[in-house]
């Protein structure tokens, strides 16, 4: 194995591959980066056996051969190094020299044939999207999913295609957020309901360009989903269990509906929760006439109080919710009005943008 590469363009394509990487595991070799030189093109990859990640870019290739490489050395060295061109040859059996400029370095590895395969994914339900509507769908949801790794089933999302919808909901029983849009490719012939991993859809997150043009391919077969969008390709497993039957807890009738602008209670819950940060993290909210009353008060520090305008239709009530909860969903909702229905105090709220319900996030008030 013998090429040379640019080192802002090797260390771009690490940093992309390297979140795949085991943080903890009981195979050393899962703590690597997988380098493949081709004759044509140079491969990187990593996996943590539930994600996969793997991206190519071009070099001078002198000789082919591949190398497991520790993720983090490599990582480090590589983004320290002059934006000049970086030669990484073997010369002893999983063993690398790397040189750039002045520098030298002798970095040990592991077999390459010790390394998992990803899985190749070739056949199955496959259809394109925009970069950019998939990373929004994401965004709306991925918050809500529940961050304790022994609830495997709430560890994610579920992504459901259903004749010509298709749906991405999230939750951690707390709330739960929930969009749908149409389907961009053939219907399948019957239902199909599985469960992205976190981790995999904040790597996508990340990695997805935002633009209208750049597309991204889908496959889903079997227990893997996998996403494909130059230079990078995603393997993702898919978690196991029943998801919550999501639909059913959606209020449907309300006592209380109001109208409101988004970047104005924004701005006025995130100040209000600067104090409730400090304490139990919840904000108060009480819904008048015209107006909406933001309280948070700490003993130690004081209290804040806040005041927006809105339109109201119903009775007058008062709830309270948790500060980040409260702020997630309104730095994705898209419409400069926001709506907020309430069924009494200790019921689910559910947020929405103006008209639109395509959308839906529902939190559950704080008992106080």
């Amino acid at each position: 194995m013998d090429f040379t590469i640019q080192q802002k363009d090797l260390s771009a394509v690490i940093q992309n591959v390297q979140r795949a990487v085991a943080s903890h595991t009981t195979m050393p070799v899962l703590s690597g980066i997988k380098i493949e030189v081709l004759e044509d093109k140079i491969k990187l990859s990593a996996t943590d056996l539930e994600i996969g990640i793997e991206s190519q870019t071009a070099g001078e290739v002198k000789e082919t051969g591949s190398v497991v490489l520790p993720a983090q050395h490599l990582g480090n060295i590589i983004r320290e190094l002059p934006n000049e061109k970086v030669r990484l040859s073997m010369k002893q059996e999983n063993s690398v020299e790397l040189k750039c400029a002045g520098s030298t370095y002798n970095i040990r590895g592991f077999p390459p044939e010790d390394f998992p395969s990803l899985p190749q994914i070739d056949e199955g339900l496959s259809f394109n999207m925009k970069q950019g509507n998939l990373k929004s769908l994401i965004e709306e949801v991925k918050f809500a999913a529940s961050t304790d790794e022994n609830q495997p089933f709430l560890h994610g999302a579920q992504l459901s295609i259903n004749e010509n919808k298709m749906e991405l909901a999230a939750t951690n029983t707390y709330r739960l957020a929930y969009r749908e849009m149409d389907f961009p490719g053939e219907s399948p012939e019957k239902q199909i309901e599985v469960i992205i991993p976190l981790k995999t859809l904040q790597e996508l997150s990340r990695l997805l360009g935002s633009g209208e043009e750049d597309e991204v391919s889908l496959t889903l077969k079997g227990n893997h989903l996998l996403f494909s969008f130059a230079p990078l390709t995603i393997t993702s497993r898919l978690k196991e269990g029943q998801f919550p039957n999501y639909r059913e807890v959606i209020p449907r009738d309300f006592n209380t509906t109001c109208n409101i602008d988004r970047d104005q209670l924004l701005h006025a819950a995130r100040r209000a929760s600067l104090i409730a940060r400090e304490d139990s993290n919840t904000v108060d909210f009480e819904f008048k006439e015209g107006q909406l009353i933001i309280t948070t008060r700490d003993s130690r520090i004081g209290q804040a109080y806040e005041e927006v305008a809105m339109e109201k239709e119903g009775t007058e009530m008062k709830v309270s919710f948790t500060a980040d909860y409260l702020l997630d969903v309104l730095k994705v909702l898209r419409n400069e009005t926001i709506t907020i229905n309430l069924q009494d105090e200790s019921s689910a709220c559910v947020f929405r943008s103006l008209e639109d319900f395509t959308y839906t996030y529902v939190i559950m008030p704080v008992q106080n």
